[in-house]
């Protein structure tokens, strides 16, 4: 962790540095130092030929980082979800075969979906003995994995909406898509 903080410090630094561009045979060094509450001290030294004199300057730059997760972080590990796929079967308990299938189409749908939906996660998974309950970060994404298994297996999903509370005074609604396996 502290070798990460002084890198990244040191690299921050770097992005910020810009040369004068009559300065010729530019030396810089940078020695970053990790002082107390995870603040990083980069000492500069900078050498440089500017209109055939040499020039020596030393600058001393304070980083302090601010740990904080982004909203998709702080959602996957507060168990959000936004939407229940219940995988069952009509008349029976899913097969091995077919629990082991759905896991990995659900792998499949939410892989691809996470390079345009942020919210295409998977924050719980529960094995019953009557099938898988799979909750996930969107309703979106519980749709298209819903849509997959029943083109994957046959058989029909429905889905019910529940009303969990308001935002920005739009009514929230939890989505159960339930799956029902021929």
């Amino acid at each position: 962790m502290e070798c990460d903080s002084l890198d990244l410090a040191t690299s921050l630094v770097k992005s910020q540095v810009t040369i004068n561009p009559v300065a010729e045979d530019v030396h810089i060094t940078f020695k970053p130092e990790l002082l107390d509450k995870g603040a990083v001290k980069v000492h500069i030294d900078v050498n440089a030929v500017v209109k055939c004199e040499n020039v020596s300057r030393e600058y001393d730059i304070m980083v302090k980082a601010k740990k904080e997760s982004c909203d998709r972080c702080s959602r996957i590990a507060g168990s959000y979800y936004a939407a229940i796929v219940q995988i069952r079967a009509e008349g029976r308990f899913p097969t091995a075969e077919e629990r082991s299938k759905s896991k990995k189409i659900v792998q499949d749908v939410i892989r691809r979906a996470q390079k345009s939906d942020r919210m295409a996660f998977i924050s719980n998974v529960k094995e019953l003995k009557e099938g898988i309950d799979i909750y996930v970060g969107s309703i979106k994404i519980g749709k298209q994995i819903s849509k997959r298994i029943v083109s994957e297996f046959g058989g029909a999903f429905s889905e019910s909406a529940k009303l969990v509370g308001h935002k920005d005074g739009k009514n929230q609604y939890r989505i159960s898509y339930a799956v029902r396996l021929k």
